[in-house]
């Protein structure tokens, strides 16, 4: 009996210890279980923080490239109106600068034309016709000229530039009364390049006024053999006109010269406003030339004048 009961005892505790064993069994899976959710609700919270930061990184550099997008169109915006005012600032002042440039270039020929048609000159040549009545042929070859000068002053008056012709038969009409007007005579030659467009424009008087000045002061206080010589050649497509005395030069008529010099101011200044307009150049200088033995002898003017010059 006592062994049997035993049996049962041992039975018993056994069967306990299963259950205890399941039990604990039972408590560790749940408990791994509930570990594992932890760490899953750990991970899906993590994830969506990641989420929620990446959704907030991409929003700011969407609002950062909006604001790159906005700055980049306004400064465009802003170039372009800036571009669009000084532009506008530009040609407004362009025209009242060509405006100003017109009214001085009407003035300068209007000064030009008072030059030309000097009372002191026409005066003197008067007094020659009146004094040439008993030589028939000198009148009326010293009339013509004067006759040319005038007719030809009174036409070109609105003309700002001539053909070089024109200011060539003007200059040799200018020249025959001053050979009959001063007291002592000079040489004069004229040298033209063959093959030259006699149709080139040049200023009017542009060729006038250094001759009266080579004749003024140049020739006329010189003693012995006097000589003007006008040279017309074309290089590199610009017309390149000489003018070259003999005279006394720049240094012995300094303190000579009565005049003003009112005619080269004019002819210079309306040079200059001309040249701002063109791309090319008008070359004017003015030079002391020396004969074959180094030595000063009287002055050259160079004119260089550019193929399809604007006069307008």
């Amino acid at each position: 009996m006592s062994f049997a009961k035993a049996d049962v005892i041992k039975e018993a505790v056994a069967q306990n210890m299963r259950q205890d064993s399941s039990w604990y069994r039972e408590h560790d899976t749940i408990g791994t279980i509930n570990h594992r959710t932890a760490q899953d609700r750990l991970t899906i919270g993590e994830l969506e923080r990641e989420r929620t930061l990446q959704a907030e990184i991409i929003k700011r550099k969407d609002r950062l490239k909006n604001t790159i997008i906005y700055l980049f169109c306004g400064i465009i915006l802003f170039a372009l109106t800036s571009m669009i005012l000084i532009i506008s600032y530009i040609r407004k002042r362009g025209k009242t600068i060509h405006h100003e440039q017109m009214e001085k270039i009407a003035m300068l020929r209007m000064q030009n034309l008072r030059n030309r048609m000097s009372p002191h000159f026409f005066f003197n040549a008067l007094a020659l016709l009146s004094t040439a009545v008993e030589d028939p042929k000198r009148a009326g070859v010293n009339l013509a000229s004067l006759s040319l000068l005038l007719r030809k002053s009174i036409e070109n008056i609105d003309q700002m530039a001539i053909p070089i012709e024109e200011e060539l038969n003007m200059v040799k009409a200018y020249i025959d009364l001053q050979l009959q007007i001063i007291p002592e005579s000079f040489d004069f030659d004229i040298e033209i390049e063959e093959g030259i467009n006699m149709q080139w424009l040049v200023l009017a008087m542009m060729i006038q006024i250094p001759v009266e000045n080579a004749i003024k002061h140049g020739l006329m206080p010189l003693e012995g053999e006097r000589k003007l010589t006008i040279s017309i050649a074309e290089k590199a497509k610009d017309l390149i006109i000489t003018i070259k005395d003999n005279g006394i030069g720049f240094t012995a008529s300094s303190g000579r010269s009565t005049g003003t010099g009112t005619g080269l101011n004019t002819l210079l200044q309306t040079i200059s406003l001309l040249n701002q307009r063109n791309r090319n150049k008008i070359n004017f200088t003015i030079g002391e030339s020396k004969s074959s033995n180094g030595e000063k002898e009287g002055v050259v003017v160079t004119i260089s004048i550019p193929d399809k010059f604007s006069f307008d």
